[in-house]
């Protein structure tokens, strides 16, 4: 019999005999702690925090430490890094690790690195009234305070962070200006529908969504040559289980003579888009 085999004879009669083993300290915490440094106490459990940083140990309960003699979690590492000087404790090489990739889990826990790509919704701009893609407002039409701009998004389930921005295009002067809303709805024809859908309550301010001061020109033509942004961002939830929402947005049937506008579908500064968000409070 060899000295390996004796080694291994004494380490499990010393760990019945006493239900913990110790490797290169005879002071053993948990049921089997190595000190790889060979610089922990010979007695009690005062180790400094220095001392513990070579330890690895493995308590009664099944936690496991890395640089701690008290691990709090079934796994824990301790390699005392700080905030101003980190130093790192963990290595996962499974095929899958690169630059910005951040560890994930599948349905059963466990782990890879994959990239984090934030949901995001893209929302579309239809042609509305005449000439077409243009939505104009109406004093002529009766009981139409509001007037649908061909701008809309569908929402999945979930919580998400909408932001618009519209192109106003005005002829006025440069002493008229007015402040122009937009509205969110979940009808193209109906603007007050948003109680229809079940988010109503998360619309803080009601359920107006982007706003904006629409100026005049001092090189104001006869053309639609000035323009001004009406830009915004509300936060939508859809409920767990609800079917997608659609939300149509509609401008304030603002028009007198010295303040007309219009808005075109097809204005390269125009976008809508939402993102999902995860709300905290």
């Amino acid at each position: 019999m060899n000295k390996k085999t004796y080694a291994i004879i004494a380490i499990l009669l010393y760990g019945t005999a006493f239900s913990q083993v110790g490797i290169n300290t005879a002071n053993p915490q948990g049921i089997f702690n190595i000190d790889a440094g060979k610089d922990n106490p010979t007695s009690g459990s005062a180790h400094t925090a220095q001392q513990q940083l070579n330890d690895f140990t493995v308590l009664a309960n099944g936690n496991t430490g890395i640089g701690t003699i008290n691990p709090t979690q079934k796994l824990e590492i301790q390699t005392s890094g700080t905030a101003a000087a980190p130093i790192t404790g963990f290595k996962l090489v499974d095929g899958n690790q690169g630059d910005a990739k951040v560890l994930t889990s599948d349905a059963n826990g466990v782990g890879t690195w994959k990239l984090i790509t934030v949901p995001a919704i893209k929302g579309s701009f239809v042609n509305v009234g005449t000439p077409a893609g243009r939505a104009k407002p109406d004093k002529n039409a009766s009981g139409k305070p509001y007037v649908y701009s061909g701008a809309s998004i569908t929402l999945m389930p979930g919580t998400w962070a909408v932001n618009l921005g519209l192109t106003i295009q005005t002829n006025m002067t440069s002493s008229r200006r007015f402040w122009m809303h937009t509205y969110s709805s979940s009808s193209n024809t109906n603007r007050d529908a948003m109680e229809n859908v079940g988010f109503s309550t998360n619309l803080q301010g009601g359920n107006i969504l982007a706003s904006g001061n629409v100026f005049g020109s001092p090189d104001a033509t006869t053309g639609m040559n000035n323009y001004s942004m009406v830009q915004g961002a509300k936060i939508f939830t859809v409920p767990a289980g609800s079917a997608p929402v659609t939300i149509y947005f509609w401008f304030d049937n603002t028009n007198e003579s010295s303040q007309y506008w219009e808005f075109s579908a097809g204005n390269w500064e125009n976008y809508l888009f939402a993102t999902k968000v995860n709300l905290t409070n």
